[in-house]
C-alpha cells in the first residue's frame, strides 16, 4: 500500500499512558507482579473510510494484491483502497467485463497480479490488474468443467498454479496456466465431512496438504502428485482424505495456517481450536458466558497472527479474543466501547488481514474498517469501558501515580481516584463526599505523590489530602490550616522529608514526620512567590529547590533560608525564553532543563542571585514551541507531551498520529 491514512484523533476521554506519567515525579517502575499498567491498557485502532467509501460499512473479506492495494469485499460490490482513495467496483448488467455480482464473500490475490473474487450467487470473478477488467466463471448444470456452485465461499492457491475454489456445492480446481477447471468429487476418508460438501474454508499446510472446512466438519486432503510426462495432475483419481472426529458435524467457518505450522480452526457454534503439526494434538478454545478468560463468542469469523506469539480470533458478536499462539490461553479481549473512539468499531467481526507492512486490518459487519499498527508498541491508551467490570469509572484523566506495591492510582477530573491492580483491573474507587471528613473533598484530582513514609498525598481543587494506607482513610488540609489556596497544582518531597505544595496562589510546606503544615514565613523574600501559579518543582541538590511558576523561576536556598527570584522581568534570568515556566527537570548528568511557553532551555550557570540559560531548541535546530512537562528516560533523552530531545547528539522528534499519539 502506498500510504496509510491516519484519521484525526482527539485525546479526550483517554489516558495516554506516557503523557500521564509526565505529570508525576516518578517514572513507571518494575512492578511487583507480572503485569503492568501497560498490559492493562487498550490497543489503539484507527477508522479507515466512511459509509460512503465502504457500502453499508459491511466488510465481508479483505485481501492485498501484489501492487499493495487493499481490496475490501462488501455486500454491494468490491472496493479498492490505495491509501488515499476508495474505488467501488460493482456489477453492471450491460458490461460483461464488470464483476459478476455485488455480494463478495471471499477474495484471494495470486502472485501474478490477478484477484480472485467469490460471490454469493454469481460465481467467480477474476480481476486482471493489467487490463482493469473482470472475467467470470460460473457453474453450469451437468457440466463437469465448471465450478461446482455459484455460491463461492473460499479460494486459495499455491505457487505452482493450482487454485482451489470452495463452493456451497463442492470443491473445484483451476489450472491457472491453462484455465482448465476440474471438479474434485472422489475423496475417500472424509465421508461424513463431504457427504454434503458445503465448503466454508480452505488452507494449505507445510506439506502442501489442503485442509477443507465444511458445514459438517474438517477434512485434510492429500493432493495428487504431478505426472511428469503429461505435466498434469489427475483430479479424477481417488484422493486420500482424513477427517477429524473432534469436529464431526461442526460448521468449520475459518481455517488458518500459523507460523509455527499449527492449523487453527474457527467454527460457528463451538468456538476455535488448533491442531498440532502431527495432527494428533487437538486443543479447543471455547466461549463461556461471563468468563473474560474465555473466547468472546462461539462463532469465530476471522483468524490472523499479527505477532509470532499471538493469534487473533475475530468473533461474530464478541469482538476479538487474543490468545497465546502456543498454549491458546486468552491474553486479551478487544471489544467495542462506545466511550473509546480509538477502539474497534463493532463486535461483529467480518474479516482480518495482516498486510505486507505488518498492519492489522479489521473488517466488521456494519461498523466499517479499522487498522492497528502492531509495530507501535511504545504507546497505548487506558480508557473507561462501558459496562465492563474492573475498568476506569471515568477517563478524563488528570494524574497518575504508581505505588511501591505495584498498584496505580489514577486521578480523574470528575470522579476522584481509581485504584488499579494490573493483574485484575480496578480494585477500588475513591469518590468524593464533602460531608464525610475521611473522604475526598472533591473529584478533581490535580496531583498525586507517595511520600517516603508510604502515605499518599492528593491535591484537588478544594484542598490537600493525605491517605493513610494503614487506616484506609483520608485526612484533609484546607486554607484555614495554612495553605495559600485550596487549588493544589503540584506536590514534591524534598530530601529533608518536606512535602512542598504548589497551589494557584503560592506554596506551602508540610513536615512528613508529623504531617503538620509548617511555617515558611521565616524564609527571606518568601513574599515574592505569593499569588504565583505553581507549575513544577525539582531540586538540584539537598540545598537548592527550584520552583517553576507562570511568572518566573524561584530558587529556595536552604543554607541561607532565602528565596531567590529568577525571571526576565527582574533581569535576573539571562536568555530565558519566557517567564511562563511549564516544567522542570534535573537530569542524570546533573543538568537543569526548563520548559517554557516559548521553548526548552538549559541552565548554564547560577551564582546564587542570577542565572544564565541557553536555548536547547536553537542548539538542536528545532522550532521553538510550547514545552509542557518534562521527564528523562534511561537513555538520557528528554520527553515532553509532544516528543523527545536527545541533547547528546542534538536530535529530536515529535510524535504524530502515526505513533498513536
Amino acid at each position: 500500500m502506498q500510504r496509510l491514512i491516519n484519521t484525526a484523533k482527539l485525546l479526550a476521554n483517554t489516558l495516554l499512558l506516557f503523557f500521564a506519567c509526565l505529570n508525576n515525579a516518578y517514572a513507571i517502575k518494575t512492578p511487583i507482579n507480572d503485569k503492568t499498567l501497560f498490559d492493562f491498557s487498550q490497543l489503539s485502532f484507527q477508522t479507515v473510510g466512511t459509509i460512503k467509501d465502504i457500502p453499508e460499512n459491511v466488510v465481508t473479506s479483505l485481501s492485498q494484491d501484489s501492487k499493495g492495494y487493499l481490496w475490501i469485499g462488501t455486500q454491494l460490490g468490491l472496493v479498492r483502497y490505495d491509501g488515499y482513495d476508495f474505488k467501488l467496483f460493482s456489477h453492471q448488467p450491460e458490461n460483461p467485463n464488470s464483476i459478476a455480482g455485488n455480494y463478495v464473500q471471499t477474495i484471494w490475490a495470486d502472485d501474478s497480479g490477478k484477484l480472485w473474487i467469490g460471490t454469493y450467487s454469481d460465481g467467480l470473478s477474476v480481476y486482471d490488474s493489467a487490463t482493469g477488467e473482470f472475467s467470470s466463471l460460473k457453474h453450469l448444470e451437468n457440466n463437469h468443467v465448471t465450478i461446482q456452485s455459484n455460491d463461492v465461499r473460499a479460494i486459495t492457491g499455491d505457487a505452482k498454479g493450482n487454485i482451489f475454489i470452495g463452493t456451497n456445492g463442492g470443491l473445484s480446481h483451476i489450472n491457472a496456466n491453462s484455465g482448465t477447471i476440474s471438479q474434485i468429487n472422489n475423496i475417500q476418508g472424509c465421508d461424513q465431512t463431504l457427504t454434503n460438501p458445503r465448503i466454508r474454508s480452505l488452507s494449505f499446510d507445510d506439506s502442501d496438504s489442503l485442509w477443507i472446512g465444511t458445514a459438517s466438519g474438517l477434512c485434510k486432503l492429500t493432493l495428487p502428485q504431478l505426472d511428469v510426462a503429461s505435466k498434469r495432475y489427475d483430479w479424477e483419481t481417488v484422493l486420500k482424505g482424513q477427517e477429524f472426529a473432534q469436529l464431526a458435524g461442526e460448521n468449520v467457518y475459518q481455517l488458518y495456517h500459523a507460523k509455527d505450522s499449527k492449523i487453527w480452526v474457527g467454527t460457528v457454534n463451538q468456538g476455535a481450536a488448533f491442531i498440532g503439526k502431527d495432527d494428533s494434538s487437538f486443543t479447543f478454545i471455547s466461549h463461556k458466558a461471563d468468563d473474560k478468560n474465555s473466547l468472546g463468542h462461539s462463532w469465530v469469523d476471522a483468524i490472523a497472527q499479527p505477532f509470532n506469539n499471538e493469534i487473533w480470533l475475530g468473533t461474530y458478536g464478541g469482538g476479538i479474543t487474543v490468545v497465546d499462539s502456543h498454549s491458546g490461553v486468552v491474553v486479551r479481549q478487544i471489544r467495542h466501547n462506545p466511550l473509546n473512539e480509538f477502539g474497534i468499531n463493532g463486535n461483529e467481526i467480518g474479516a482480518f488481514l495482516v498486510d505486507k507492512s505488518g498492519l492489522m486490518w479489521v473488517g466488521t459487519w456494519g461498523a466499517g474498517l479499522n487498522v492497528y499498527n502492531p509495530s507501535n508498541v511504545a504507546v497505548r491508551k487506558l480508557v473507561n469501558e462501558w459496562k465492563v467490570p474492573n475498568a476506569l469509572s471515568n477517563a478524563d484523566i488528570t494524574s497518575l501515580l504508581e505505588l511501591d506495591n505495584g498498584h496505580y492510582w489514577i486521578g480523574t477530573r470528575q470522579s476522584g481516584i481509581s485504584v488499579i491492580d494490573p493483574s485484575i483491573g480496578v480494585i477500588n474507587n475513591h469518590t468524593p463526599n464533602i460531608d464525610e471528613n475521611d473522604k475526598l473533598l472533591d473529584g478533581y484530582i490535580s496531583a498525586l505523590i507517595q511520600s517516603s513514609n508510604g502515605d499518599i498525598w492528593i491535591g484537588s481543587q478544594l484542598g490537600l489530602h493525605r491517605y493513610s494506607q494503614q487506616e484506609n482513610r483520608f485526612y484533609r488540609y484546607r486554607q484555614n490550616e495554612g495553605l495559600p489556596s485550596g487549588q493544589i497544582t503540584r506536590l514534591f518531597e524534598s530530601q529533608d522529608n518536606t512535602l512542598w505544595i504548589g497551589t494557584t496562589s503560592g506554596i506551602a510546606a508540610i513536615d512528613i514526620n508529623d504531617n503538620q503544615v509548617k511555617s515558611i514565613d521565616g524564609i527571606a523574600n518568601i513574599s515574592a512567590i505569593d499569588g504565583k501559579f505553581i507549575n513544577s518543582f525539582t531540586h538540584t541538590s539537598a540545598d537548592e529547590l527550584w520552583i517553576g511558576s507562570r511568572d518566573g523561576l524561584f530558587v529556595y536556598l536552604k543554607p541561607q533560608n532565602q528565596l531567590v527570584e529568577i525571571s526576565k522581568h527582574n533581569q535576573s534570568a539571562s536568555l530565558l525564553s519566557s517567564d511562563r515556566i511549564t516544567g522542570l527537570l534535573f537530569n542524570q548528568n546533573k543538568q537543569l532543563f526548563v520548559g517554557t511557553e516559548k521553548g526548552l532551555d538549559q541552565l548554564i550557570r547560577f551564582d546564587g542571585k542570577k542565572a544564565e540559560f541557553k536555548s536547547v531548541d536553537k542548539q538542536i535546530n528545532r522550532p521553538s514551541r510550547y514545552v509542557e512537562k518534562l521527564m528523562e528516560d534511561e537513555l538520557g533523552r528528554i520527553w515532553d507531551v509532544q516528543g523527545r530531545v536527545n541533547v547528546n547528539d542534538n536530535s529530536w522528534s515529535n510524535f504524530s498520529e502515526a505513533d498513536d499519539w
